[in-house]
């Protein structure tokens, strides 16, 4: 009985590490990007990124400047989704996103870690306004572990378990990935 329970695990482990494995290959291709919401169409040229971070949805930290932007302006949120955060995808669709307008028509709102990717190489003339630009990073020196954690736990790791302020949930995997992008005080 117990050498059939011991196969049953073994299996069951097995399968976990090979659903992790392969949700891992799609998500490095497919899932590690940003997510790019047009709240509102540019009338004049001009638009206004908000970039949440660890923490945050995009909508909540920035309501009170929402209301501030002119009429005319376009705003785009940017917000992670829980499968992943890859500083380098997120720059290209960013990117890609701002090749309608002029540099200096732009301005970046980035809140937490959302300052990690609104303060890339974009142009000069993007004005960009940072709200708070680092996380309490004591919880970086869990990172090997969390990471580690994240690879057993396979699939479920991709899951929206974790509850953070605004009632919005991450995952394990965007939680370790924005841990090792997130640079130390």
């Amino acid at each position: 009985m117990a050498k059939l329970l011991a196969q049953f695990l073994v299996i069951v482990f097995g399968m976990n590490l090979l659903s992790c494995i392969i949700y891992r290959v799609l998500s490095e291709k497919f899932a590690r990007d940003v997510e790019l919401k047009d709240m509102r169409k540019s009338k004049n040229g001009k638009i206004v990124y908000f970039i949440d971070g660890l923490r945050f949805k995009a909508s909540d930290p920035f309501k009170d400047i929402l209301n501030d932007v002119p009429k005319e302006a376009g705003v785009c949120l940017v917000e992670y989704r829980i499968t992943g955060f890859s500083p380098q995808k997120a720059l290209r669709s960013v990117r890609g996103h701002m090749s309608g307008f002029r540099p200096e028509d732009i301005v970046i709102f980035s809140a937490s870690t959302g300052h990690l990717l609104a303060n890339q190489p974009f142009s000069p003339r993007i004005h960009e306004v940072s709200m708070s630009p680092f996380v309490d990073t004591r919880i970086k020196y869990f990172l090997p572990l969390i990471s580690f954690g994240a690879f057993l736990l396979g699939w479920i790791a991709y899951l929206p378990i974790i509850k953070i302020p605004h009632g919005q949930r991450y995952s394990i995997k965007l939680l370790a990935d924005h841990l090792a992008v997130t640079p130390s005080p």
